[in-house]
């Protein structure tokens, strides 16, 4: 016995089908499909094919593309069904778009017998074409049922309509009276035979009225045949809708032959993908998503409205290609944009990026863009779809959110510089206090005829401690972008521990295990000074009123996967740690989770912004590592950071020494502190140069105008009273361009040595001025000007 799945799959061996598409993905799928429930499929890629095939093996249903790249679908289905070789094959348009009411009716006036709308499932797809099959199998039946007509009696003719699948009527033309009914039809209906023979086609049709009817019959007359879809009566009062079939017949004054198929199903399933298709629609519309669809091999493009709204043209000057994206860009992202999207078509990458447009009245929105590459069997891209997304708001959110961040970090790192003031200022009048007395003693010594040189090493000493503490606090509170450069941290945890010293109270006892030689990490040297002061402040806070103990140590450690288990994002390997414990009073359970939340605080007004730890997290993060804190309340608190060791360490300097080069080169010196004038000419004279010197940045200026010639070298300082040491060397440069400038300065946030260089500066100098250093650069910025020149 034949299983009843099995039996359909043999019925469908019968039908043949032409599926005509140009889209190999979805041709293939489709052709599978229908194969796989028993239909023999032929297929075809253009329209031309679509008409060669179908000539040569006559399919009984064709599956037609709207949009074929030689011939439209519409041409198509016209000449297959003008085509009396052919046998009249039902013809179904595919498209995937909605197709307008126009457009219905034009395809149906050229002999369409339906459409289907993409997307759609399987089983939505084999649902549409098992309707068709069941016409084209009715239709069999009734080229049958004509033979056997034919060669039977009535008897037999009306025994073979009563038990057909479809409904069926033979109708008066004039009256519209049913004078013959099958078992089909009156299960449909809910009418018995003798009630349906009782009544006429208006009883029974919904959709129009006596006179329409009439008026419809009167048609079928002048032209033979029709087919159409209407909606009929149950007797219990529903409707339901009815394919209806007519075909006239000129006996007995004028009958018409009718077969009706109850298609409520079908049009069930066509609203469901109404419904399915404005929810899409709703979909990218709340979610302000704009869909494109672009043809690569044709470059033909299409826009949703909403893609105009984004790129600020109208459907007017829609150039219908590419170009409607690429004339759009702003110039700094378009080649990038450009060749991502070219990298999607090759294979390379998802096509995933963000650019700027620009509307023709001069807006700029900034776009996220994401797509999708189809491509045929070769593998060749032949269509590209996808969505753009308005960013513009969230671009203008993360710049808000970056500016924010720059200066609560500024302002943290100003708290980090409160709490080291204290110290910074115990170790300045300790190098003043060792420069005030060795140079006594120096100045006792040169009365008396002699010189100790070991107090004049001192005194150099202590000035160049001095320079380097100096340098420390500016670089600390520059509001500059962050420099990450290869650090041991031992040397900053060291100093900071030595400042730290000097501004706790001696109730808290400080102790240290570093490791001088720890791994080298990646990181910013004052963030790392900005991180230890944080924890360390916030435990001196926690100490304050009691007195303990920080202890803070800096070692190696190696950390599998095991021990990261609690930390995502990590990789093991090898890491530098450095822990913060004090004895304070320590932190409640309930809020140790939120203790690292941006603008969660427990500290009091006048003890801080409360940032501190939330910005040091995210710097950690930022540099690959963690932080994590235990405590104990009323015991202890122990923070400890992770750094990621560098997996290749650099070889330390080593300073070699070298005797200061000296040189006999005229040099115009410009500085406005007598005291510094006095002590640089010395010294550059004791080099071997011919000094002139100027304390006025505009005498200097006259000078060099005067003689232009007379100098070789310019070193002036930056800040001057009358005009700054930079716009005395843009207008030196401009008198003479090739005259070599130094450039000195001891702070300054306007000018930086990447810019004075760039301006045509040759050399920068951080004051104070020590002799090797700047009799090096001399010679450097000298000699490298000698080279160019003889070049």
């Amino acid at each position: 016995m034949i299983e009843k799945q099995d039996l359909t799959k043999c019925n469908n061996e019968t039908i043949s089908i032409l599926v005509a598409d140009d889209d190999p993905e979805i041709l293939s799928g489709t052709v599978r499909l229908l194969r796989s429930v028993g239909y023999t499929v032929f297929e075809a890629t253009t329209g031309d094919a679509c008409l060669k095939t179908a000539h040569e093996l006559a399919p009984d249903l064709v599956l037609l593309d709207v949009e074929l790249p030689d011939i439209i679908g519409y041409e198509v289905c016209r000449q297959i069904k003008m085509d009396q070789t052919l046998n009249c094959p039902h013809v179904v348009m595919i498209s995937g778009r909605m197709i307008s009411s126009d457009n219905r009716s034009q395809g149906l006036e050229i002999g369409a017998d339906g459409y289907i709308l993409r997307p759609l499932s399987n089983r939505e797809l084999l649902a549409g074409v098992q309707a068709f099959c069941r016409i084209i199998r009715t239709e069999r039946e009734l080229k049958q049922m004509k033979k056997r007509i034919e060669l039977l009696n009535k008897e037999r003719y009306q025994s073979i309509l009563k038990t057909a699948m479809d409904g069926f009527w033979l109708t008066d033309i004039k009256e519209g009276q049913l004078l013959q009914v099958n078992d089909s039809y009156c299960r449909i209906s809910g009418y018995s035979e003798d009630e349906l023979l009782a009544m006429k086609i208006s009883d029974l049709e919904a959709n129009e009225s006596p006179q329409e009817t009439h008026a419809h019959m009167l048609k079928v007359v002048e032209k033979g045949s029709d087919r159409f879809e209407s909606i009929h009566r149950r007797k219990d009062g529903t409707l339901f809708d009815v394919e209806i079939s007519l075909q006239f017949r000129n006996e007995e004054g004028g009958q018409c032959v009718c077969f009706l198929r109850d298609i409520s199903e079908r049009k069930k399933a066509e609203a469901d993908l109404v419904k399915y298709s404005q929810r899409l629609q709703l979909a990218t519309t709340s979610g302000k998503l704009a869909i494109w669809d672009w043809d690569v091999v044709n470059n033909i493009m299409f826009w949703d409205d909403r893609m105009f709204e984004l790129y600020g043209i109208s459907r007017d000057t829609f150039p219908n290609n590419l170009d409607a994206w690429t004339n759009g860009l702003h110039p700094d992202d378009k080649q990038r944009s450009i060749d991502e999207c070219n990298s999607a078509l090759l294979g390379e990458k998802e096509f995933n990026t963000t650019f700027r447009v620009i509307h023709p009245n001069g807006t700029i929105k900034h776009l996220r863009a994401s797509g999708l590459v189809i491509r045929d069997n070769s593998g060749k891209a032949v269509r590209m779809i996808g969505i753009n997304r308005d960013i513009t708001e969230q671009k203008k959110a993360e710049e808000e959110r970056k500016n924010l961040e720059a200066h609560l970090q500024q302002a943290q790192k100003m708290e980090a510089i409160g709490t080291l003031a204290g110290g910074i200022a115990h170790d300045f009048n300790n190098i003043l206090g060792a420069i005030l007395g060795f140079s006594e003693m120096a100045k006792e010594d040169s009365l008396s005829g002699k010189i100790n040189p070991r107090d004049l090493d001192q005194i150099i000493q202590a000035g160049t401690r001095a320079k380097a503490l100096v340098n420390q606090i500016l670089t600390f509170s520059r509001q500059t972008e962050t420099q990450r450069i290869p650090l041991r941290p031992s040397v900053i945890v060291s100093e900071s521990i030595r400042l730290l010293r000097s501004s706790i109270p001696t109730t808290i006892i400080i102790q240290q295990d570093v490791d001088p030689k720890t791994d080298l990490t990646l990181a910013d040297p004052t963030q790392i000074y900005q991180i230890i002061m944080n924890l360390c402040t916030n435990a001196y806070h926690a100490m304050e009123d009691t007195g303990g103990t920080l202890t803070i140590s800096l070692k190696n450690i190696i950390l599998t996967k095991q021990d990261l288990i609690n930390v995502p994002d990590s990789r093991p390997g090898n890491f530098v740690r450095l822990s913060v414990k004090d004895t304070g009073v320590g932190i409640e359970p309930e809020i140790r989770n939120k203790i690292f939340d941006p603008y969660f605080t427990t500290k009091e007004t006048g003890k801080g912004t409360g940032m501190g730890l939330a910005i040091a997290h995210g710097i950690i993060k930022s540099y690959g590592g963690f932080i994590t804190c235990r405590s104990e309340r009323g015991v202890e608190t122990v923070f400890e950071v992770s750094l990621p060791a560098l997996s290749e360490q650099v070889a330390p300097e080593t300073e070699e020494f070298k005797l200061i080069p000296e040189g006999s080169e005229r040099i115009l010196f410009i500085d406005d502190e007598p005291v510094l004038v006095e002590m640089s000419k010395n010294m550059l004279s004791r080099l071997g140069y011919s000094v002139t010197v100027r304390t006025n940045s505009l005498e200097a200026l006259t000078t060099f105008q005067n003689q232009p010639e007379a100098f070789d070298l310019v070193i002036t300082d930056q800040t001057m009273p009358g005009i700054t040491g930079f716009d005395l060397a843009r207008r030196m440069l401009q008198i003479r361009p090739n005259i070599p400038i130094i450039l000195c300065t001891g702070y300054s946030s306007l000018v930086t040595e990447e810019k004075a260089k760039a301006f045509g500066i040759k050399g920068f100098s951080l004051k104070p001025l020590v002799k090797k250093e700047i009799a090096g650069l001399i010679r450097k910025v000298l000699d490298g000007c000698k080279r160019e020149e003889f070049v």
